[in-house]
């Protein structure tokens, strides 16, 4: 069964959007532990800082909001710090003592194993000094930070593409005030469906299934956004969606396609059709998941965390699309991952049979929307290139799109691979 994409641009927050482009097909499954800490850049490098000359005082981030980036890539936050503990350098940092969210208790985070230190999402440029066993301002990291910024801000400025700002509270809240009115429109466009709103802190699931599916789809959904985040470099506490994202399940084909076509505006049943689940993303940043349960639950949930796994790459960094292969590669890598199924090594060795049948891939690699078919072949190549990640080469081959530069052009600076040696690696994979 295929799932198809589409994306929806406006030019203005909450302007009437347009539809741009309909994808064709769709699988879905990914993730183990290789993909954490590979694709690790935190949206709050590009929050856009003050330019400032000022040097920080690292010893008065008492009471401050603080997030972690460590050594592993991994993130965490926001803290609330208690206790600064100096180093031997007056104004350095040898440790910090942050209250967890939502608990009584503490921890320790020594200055050896922080990468980057963020206060209130804006960054410290702060790098660990062995001479003085603490974390110190780096003027010059701060000077190549804010340079790169604007380099990435007028390239992305050229292409019609933006780095997604940083919502404030009133903000967000508006997408959710938004979000409710959408939802209640679905409703009085589609009277007959018994909807029930579950909303948690990150999603809003609009749906008429028995509620024990909802729990376990929402369970799934949890599972996806942790591992996303600790991916993409982005503690698990942090809303990367615009409000929240909001997923319409249906129990029935017919009233998805009724939603589909009434309220999201798709006129043509054609670009449905086998499709179990379709992820709108808009050009103000938003993410809507529609779909139908069927008779199978457990493909459902692939189709639930493939598509959804789309938005959040729609939500890294900026609003530049990550290419086809990439794109669904890591999405079918990321649902197997979560359903945990041998659906994503069984559509490998399908694509791997339909490559060498026909000789080759043809246009995968620059196609705007590959097939259904070569789903595994995009999956194997995001394997292919874990395999050859040494220093963090998959992280920065991820951003390094995102920032707007040319897939293979990143592909060479990253992995010093081209194209035709991407379909090399990929005929001695399979032949393996």
């Amino acid at each position: 069964m295929k799932s198809p994409r589409c994306f929806i641009f406006s030019k203005r927050r909450f302007q009437k959007s347009e539809l741009l482009d309909m994808s064709n097909a769709r699988s879905f499954p990914v993730l183990n532990a290789a993909l954490i800490g590979l694709l690790l850049v935190s949206q709050a490098d590009f929050a856009g800082a003050q330019n400032s000359d000022e040097t920080p005082n690292l010893t008065s981030l008492v009471g401050k909001n603080i997030e972690v980036t460590y050594q592993d890539f991994m993130s965490e936050g926001p803290y609330e710090v208690v206790k600064v503990t100096e180093g031997k350098q007056p104004g350095s940092i040898k440790s910090l003592q942050v209250q967890i969210p939502g608990s009584k208790r503490s921890k320790t985070i020594r200055a050896k194993k922080v990468a980057k230190l963020f206060v209130d999402q804006q960054p410290l440029d702060v790098e660990y000094d062995s001479k003085q066993r603490g974390l110190v301002f780096n003027p010059q990291k701060r000077v190549a930070r804010i340079a790169n910024e604007k380099r990435v801000a007028g390239q992305l400025e050229q292409m019609g593409h933006r780095i997604w700002e940083r919502l404030s509270e009133s903000e967000q809240n508006e997408f959710i005030e938004q979000q409710h009115d959408f939802l209640k429109s679905v409703q009085k466009e589609m009277p007959h469906v018994p909807f029930r709103l579950v909303e948690t802190e990150f999603f809003m699931v609009f749906t008429d299934i028995a509620p024990e599916l909802v729990n376990g789809y929402l369970a799934n959904l949890d599972a996806m956004y942790r591992e996303l985040c600790a991916a993409f470099g982005t503690s698990a506490q942090k809303n990367v969606w615009c409000g929240k994202c909001v997923v319409v399940i249906f129990n029935r084909r017919a009233d998805y396609m009724l939603y589909e076509a009434k309220v999201m505006g798709i006129k043509n049943p054609a670009l449905l059709a086998g499709s179990a689940g379709l992820c709108h993303m808009f050009g103000n940043g938003e993410v809507k998941f529609a779909g139908f349960l069927g008779d199978n639950g457990r493909f459902f949930g692939s189709v639930l965390i493939h598509e959804t796994t789309h938005g959040f790459i729609h939500r890294y960094l900026s609003s530049v699309s990550v290419d086809s292969w990439l794109n669904e590669g890591i999405a079918d890598w990321v649902a197997d991952a979560i359903m945990k199924d041998d659906s994503i090594s069984k559509r490998q060795k399908q694509s791997a049979q339909a490559v060498m049948a026909s000789g080759g891939w043809g246009n995968f690699l620059t196609a705007p929307q590959i097939s259904f078919q070569h789903y595994g072949t995009a999956s194997t190549l995001v394997d292919i290139l874990l395999s050859q990640n040494k220093d963090g080469q998959f992280r920065n081959f991820v951003r390094q799109i995102k920032e707007g530069k040319p897939i293979e052009a990143s592909l060479k600076d990253t992995f010093d691979l081209t194209y035709k040696d991407l379909e090399t690696l990929y005929v001695k994979w399979i032949t393996r």
